[in-house]
Formats: C-alpha cells, structure tokens, sequence
C-alpha cells in the first residue's frame, strides 16, 4: 500500500499474485492492472492453513513524480519450501516493475540480488536497495536504466 501525495492516488498491490490496483482520489475511479499470473489464487484450506497457489507477488511499493515502483517476488510457496527460490542459480531474482499511473507497465527492472527493502531517489535516478545472500547484508545502489 503506498499513496502518492502530489497525485493524489492510493496505490494497493496483492501479497499473491500479479494485481495492482491504483485509486485515484480525484476522479474517485480505481484502475487495475493484472499482470500474467493475475490475481491471487487461494486453495482449500490444509491443516488449517490457506495456501495460495499463486506466485508470490508485491512486497513493497514506491512512488515518484512519473511512476510506481513496486518489487516482485516472484516465486512459489513450493519454491519457497523448497529453498529453490533462493539458490542463485534459479530464474527467481527479485524484480521491481515499474507502472505508470495509468496502470501500464513501463519496464521491469531485474537484480540477481535477493533485494528485501528499496526506495527510490529520483533525484538521482536510482534505487537503494538492501540485499542478502543468506548469511551477509548488503546496502546496494542501482541506477535506475532509462
């Protein structure tokens, strides 16, 4: 969940799943933007416990003056449990894809980095972001590519 004060939109993307959904105070309208896993898929109930069988989706989104930068994770909860999704030598790098307000995807940015927190400084035209390897930390800067 983010809100865009100088836009005046509110910004709210699923846990599961590939589905943001930016609502406009001024128009009083929301758009919704699905990406191809589209919204999220929750199973029958095992051991108590929902499980989605969805990819993991947004856990974090940022806005400047021209976009919406939300991170993507990416991966199962098989993945997860499995620890494939953070071996290096997998597909299931952290993503942060970058919307505009309208809701279409502009680009989607890739780091091999298992990025777990970011902000944007449009000032400079880049992210920093922290990162972990599993054992260490790391505070990485990213320009951001035109």
């Amino acid at each position: 969940l983010s809100f865009s004060h100088n836009k005046h939109v509110l910004i709210l993307a699923t846990e599961f799943g590939e589905q943001l959904d930016i609502y406009s105070a001024d128009k009083e309208e929301t758009i919704t933007s699905t990406r191809p896993f589209g919204p999220p898929e929750i199973g029958k109930p095992i051991n108590g416990a929902f499980l989605s069988f969805s990819k993991l989706g947004f856990n974090q989104i940022h806005t400047t003056s021209k976009y919406i930068y939300a991170a993507f994770k990416g991966a199962t909860h098989a993945d997860i449990l499995s620890k494939k999704a953070w071996r290096r030598d997998t597909n299931e790098y952290q993503k942060i894809y970058v919307y505009d307000y309208s809701g279409t995807p502009v680009k989607e940015l890739l780091y091999k980095e298992q990025i777990t927190g970011f902000q944007v400084v449009e000032s400079e035209n880049a992210i920093y972001a922290t990162a972990e390897t599993g054992e260490e930390y790391f505070i990485l800067k990213y320009t951001i590519p035109n």
